[in-house]
């Protein structure tokens, strides 16, 4: 045979088992992939690639993000787009647990929201909690654009709208009264909306990761004005659609829930930061040992132990009705003798 007919049908049949292993590479990537829905903060922050490279390394597992606010994310998750979510609204949280829409919920980090805004703006700040600025903004008689919200139902949004209502305004008549004068609506990310609020000299309620991740590139002059308070602590949980009323890929939903409160997953969320500023805090230790618990970096923003393990229970735990109890997770919503830590595995029924 001619020498040049056999070269080519061996790289012929070289290519088409190159192709072969891809092809099946690529099947089993599919295969094992999980789909998750997240605020945009861990996100945009870069957090979520640190921790999917990590994940991937050591299971060859690969992690599809899709970024949104959470009440898109939640949304996604109600109709079964995704296998499991990151967000950070327990209110919101609290009704997809309710009419059991997910299962399995666990809060595996925190960190704060807080008041942003030009350091020489029309608005006095000085030693103000957030309802107490929110009533000076309010109250400036200004008509210029002065106030940027998300306005996309995240979790911002909705601990915006919280504090609206704790300094005694309707937000609904508050929102429509002003939002053609002071109130601006941005519909945006949060990246986005720290953009606009800095291009316009206006303030902001944003949370602390992405503000030291945008701070970081820039921002001069945009500083926070109202601190870290139990009023802004912001709760990040992860839960996982309820495979009984959408297929998903249970078992690499639960594996990745287990890992992100893993010994490993926590330092890679402690050790984060931009510019020597952390952007979360791991919390699975604490929560687990209460308050005897060890918290890394917690004397960074200036409370104990004792002070961020009871707020996190007040404002991210639910009432258990099986217990009486109060609990990150009801029983309803937790699948009989499935431990967070365990690596038993369980079958998709």
């Amino acid at each position: 045979m001619n020498p040049w007919k056999i070269t080519a049908i061996i790289l012929a049949l070289a290519l088409v088992a190159t192709l072969g292993v891809s092809v099946c590479h690529l099947m089993e990537s599919e295969e094992e992939g999980v789909l998750i829905a997240t605020t945009t903060s861990l996100h945009n922050t870069g957090l979520l690639r640190e921790i999917a490279g990590d994940y991937k390394e050591g299971t060859r597992v690969q992690l599809k993000f899709f970024p949104a606010g959470t009440g898109r994310a939640l949304e996604m998750a109600r109709k079964g787009g995704v296998d499991m979510v990151l967000v950070h609204s327990p209110i919101q949280e609290k009704g997809f647990l309710e009419n059991d829409i997910l299962m399995m919920r666990k809060i595996f980090a925190y960190n704060f929201f807080v008041i942003v805004g030009p350091s020489n703006g029309p608005v006095d700040m000085m030693d103000k909690n957030a309802t107490e600025a929110l009533m000076a903004i309010h109250n400036s008689g200004d008509n210029d654009p002065l106030w940027v919200s998300r306005g996309d139902n995240s979790g911002t949004h909705s601990k915006e709208k919280y504090l609206w209502e704790k300094a005694e305004y309707n937000y609904t008549q508050l929102y429509d009264a002003c939002k053609d004068k002071w109130y601006v609506n941005a519909s945006s990310g949060m990246q986005e909306t720290l953009n606009y609020a800095y291009e316009k000299n206006c303030y902001t309620l944003t949370d602390t990761g992405t503000y030291y991740s945008w701070k970081s590139s820039g921002g001069e002059g945009f500083e926070i004005l109202v601190k870290a308070s139990e009023e802004l602590l912001n709760v990040y949980s992860a839960m996982i659609v309820n495979p009984g009323k959408h297929g998903i890929n249970l078992e690499g939903a639960l594996k990745f829930l287990r890992y992100l409160i893993s010994d490993d997953c926590q330092d890679t969320i402690g050790d984060y930061e931009k510019n020597e500023e952390k952007l979360f805090y791991p919390v699975a230790e604490l929560l687990e040992d209460g308050q005897n618990g060890s918290l890394i970096g917690v004397a960074k923003v200036g409370f104990e132990n004792e002070q961020i393990y009871n707020w996190i229970t007040k404002y991210a735990y639910f009432k258990d009705e099986a217990t009486g109890k109060i609990t990150e997770c009801p029983t309803q919503n937790r699948w009989p003798d499935i431990s967070y830590r365990s690596e038993e595995t369980i079958s998709q029924k």
